[in-house]
């Protein structure tokens, strides 16, 4: 009802008792950005440059939307998924959209997926 829809999570441990948990989540009425990494796909470095990457987001054209609906108060969160990077993925810029790793942080001869959200 109205954008709302519930999630039920139930954990269950090795002794077998389970607890459970429901969320109630509202979709805004505004359809969600379309959002992208800028650049090459894949990105090629070097262990010595400092790594960067910037996202992109762009509402999409409906002409249900209102048109001053911006997306320059959008947050972003930046994922790496293989595990091979520890290391901070937030706080790494001052601007959000933009992903910033200091030279001789990655591994050499290392595949990395980033994404954003």
């Amino acid at each position: 009802k109205n954008g709302e829809m519930l999630f039920k999570i139930t954990a269950t441990n090795f002794l077998g008792y389970s607890g459970s948990a429901t969320v109630a989540v509202k979709k805004l009425g505004v359809p969600a950005p379309k959002i992208s990494i800028q650049g090459a796909n894949p990105y090629s470095t070097t262990r010595s440059s400092t790594f960067k990457l910037k996202a992109s987001a762009e509402m999409p054209v409906l002409t249900c939307v209102d048109t001053t609906v911006s997306n320059t108060k959008m947050s972003f969160i930046w994922y790496e998924d293989t595990g091979g990077f520890t290391g901070a993925l937030s706080g790494t810029s001052k601007n959000p959209r933009f992903l910033k790793i200091e030279a001789d942080t990655l591994d050499a001869l290392t595949d990395y997926e980033f994404r954003v959200v």
